[in-house]
């Protein structure tokens, strides 16, 4: 599955004992983030459904690791955000900003 990644992001240097790998990938409908920790023996998989009208569409931008949550920009300027918390990943994603006219 490795090959459907278009990009991946580190949370860290990743030769770092810390350092958590993330890459995305589009299934039909379903969002798929997979991550692997150093030292796991292989990758996490964490499907995350969504509707037609809010599909997020991956980009080839890497995503950029802040403040312990991953950020994912899609092909139409939507904000994907990955994070784990207590051992589970939560997926969200934030529309496009609005352009302010004048």
């Amino acid at each position: 599955f490795l090959a459907g990644f278009l990009s991946v992001g580190f949370s860290t240097c990743p030769t770092s004992s810390d350092c958590t790998t993330v890459g995305i990938i589009n299934a039909y409908h379903t969002i798929l983030v997979c991550y692997f920790t150093f030292g796991d023996e292989e990758w996490h998989i964490c499907p995350f459904g969504q509707d037609h009208e809010d599909e997020f569409l991956q980009g080839t931008s890497s995503p950029v690791y802040f403040e312990g949550a991953f950020y994912f920009l899609d092909s139409r300027g939507y904000l994907g955000l990955f994070e784990l918390i207590d051992g589970e990943g939560e997926w969200y994603v934030f529309g496009k900003p609005q352009i302010p006219s004048g």
